[in-house]
């Protein structure tokens, strides 16, 4: 790879990009929160203000800052909004196009749109990309993309900055693979927001990942995140069965959800481990009963050696006690050696629901 043009203005950009691509411009952005909104604005208003020049964008969920349409949604949206959003800056081709008012020499494809916006729009249902998540580079591709552009976390300066593609990265990844196996030219800037989290791993790379790397301090802004409901005790030990599913080294392909906010962080712990610890404060309480035939646990963490329950897949363990501090039966169950520091927490699954159950859960240091 050789060594990207690092440009300090995003409008210096946008003149590179011109320069660069003298016929139509076809532009990728990722899905949601991985678009460099200052980059594409500035791109949208020259080719909007120049009939000359076309271009098409690529993407999926233009995310817009909620907007109250009475006096009433205005005066209490408005706090939130600031407060929540920020600096976030709005994607002008959004707003062009949910107002039916997108200039004849631009055109809009999405593969995903907000439930409700574009009711009755037929300029944004008639750019619409029918496919699905897996599909989704080969199709980015197939419509003669030229030009690919994402907001990037950073960290490090120099010959050690190192960037991250915070969103999206298997798609982007993906994208540029197949774009370079059918010899098509593809333009590729890395935007530096310094909002963005910088996921690591398989999302890192060197600034030579990219042709351009724009630094511009206007490129960094909130990012768009309005707040979600907290993950529920269902979806807790929902995610922590599905992860004690997952082979090591195994390939997870999930969408976003309350379920996914537990699979995540459960599949990730250490040599793909399930911690009891962890995950036990936020399991539903405790049941009188305890069920179904136990088999060798195929994962440990630590000091910890538990069994999994042959029926559910979750976590069993046995001496198991209520809160009264009485024994409770478990049937048909292999005892399970326990070693766990303070405090001791133990596992079965409820007849009932095939849920985890614990006992009394303390705080680290307090005795029961």
């Amino acid at each position: 790879m050789t060594a990207p043009l690092f440009i300090d203005s995003i409008e210096a950009a946008v003149d590179h990009v011109l320069d660069t691509i003298p016929g139509d411009i076809v532009l990728g952005i990722p899905l949601a929160v991985g678009k460099p909104n200052p980059f594409v604005n500035a791109l949208y208003r020259r080719v909007k203000a120049n009939p000359a020049r076309k271009l098409r964008i690529i993407t999926a969920l233009s995310l817009l800052k909620p907007v109250g349409k009475s006096e009433l949604e205005q005066h209490f949206l408005d706090p939130l909004v600031e407060r929540v959003f920020g600096d976030y800056p709005d994607l002008e081709y959004a707003k062009d196009l949910r107002a039916r008012a997108l200039p004849p020499n631009i055109e809009v494809r999405e593969f995903f749109m907000k439930t409700g916006d574009y009711i009755g729009n037929d300029v944004a249902q008639q750019g619409y990309i029918s496919t699905n998540y897996t599909f989704v580079a080969r199709d980015m591709a197939v419509q003669g993309m030229n030009v690919i552009a994402q907001a990037v976390g950073a960290k490090g300066e120099g010959d050690a900055l190192r960037l991250s593609l915070s969103s999206n990265p298997d798609v982007i990844f993906e994208v540029v693979e197949k774009m370079r196996e059918a010899g098509q030219p593809l333009l590729k800037i890395g935007v530096i927001n310094q909002k963005m989290p910088f996921m690591p791993n398989g999302a890192e790379v060197g600034p030579d990942f990219y042709d351009v790397v724009i630094t511009d301090p206007a490129g960094t802004h909130t990012v768009f995140g309005p707040p979600n409901n907290r993950v529920s005790a269902a979806d807790y030990a929902i995610g922590l069965h599905a992860s004690s599913l997952v082979t090591d080294g195994g390939t997870l392909q999930i969408g976003i959800g309350g379920t996914t906010g537990s699979l995540s962080p459960s599949s990730a712990m250490p040599c793909g481990t399930i911690s009891l610890r962890a995950c036990a404060p936020r399991l539903p309480p405790m049941t009188s009963r305890c069920s179904a035939p136990s088999r060798p646990a195929k994962r440990s963490a630590g000091g910890t050696i538990f069994a999994i329950s042959g029926r559910t897949g979750l976590p069993a363990q046995t001496p198991f006690f209520s809160t009264s501090g009485k024994p409770v039966a478990i049937r048909s169950a292999t005892p399970a050696s326990t070693r766990l520091a303070s405090p001791a927490t133990e596992f079965c699954s409820c007849t009932t629901s095939g849920l985890p159950s614990s006992a009394a859960i303390m705080p680290p240091g307090k005795v029961m």
